[in-house]
């Protein structure tokens, strides 16, 4: 396997782990008080997340289109569309910065 193609691999598997961890672990009910934020969870979310949550998008859209024949013949799109597209998209682009431990 070539350098370029393992060096691929390896980053894909690192954007699936951290796709697949990230939003259970900040899973948590409770209201969202703007004054709540520190600059570390801002830092964290702009420098890790945000870029993280852009790689689930991308991935989440490539995903989407592998299972688009099958969502066409299930009737499932748009639930489709919104598991795989619309809730790492939301995530990234539409959350409160430092909101990472809340309720979306």
């Amino acid at each position: 396997m070539s350098l370029k193609k393992t060096v691929t691999a390896t980053a894909i598997a690192i954007s699936l782990v951290i796709t697949l961890a990230v939003p259970p672990c900040m899973a948590e009910t409770g209201t969202y008080n703007i004054h709540d934020t520190s600059p570390e969870k801002i830092l964290v979310d702009a420098v890790i997340l945000r870029p993280a949550g852009l790689v689930a998008t991308v991935i989440g859209t490539a995903a989407y289109i592998l299972a688009l024949p099958a969502a066409l013949v299930t009737g499932q799109t748009g639930e489709t569309a919104e598991i795989l597209i619309g809730t790492p998209a939301h995530y990234t682009f539409t959350r409160e910065m430092g909101n990472v431990d809340r309720e979306l």
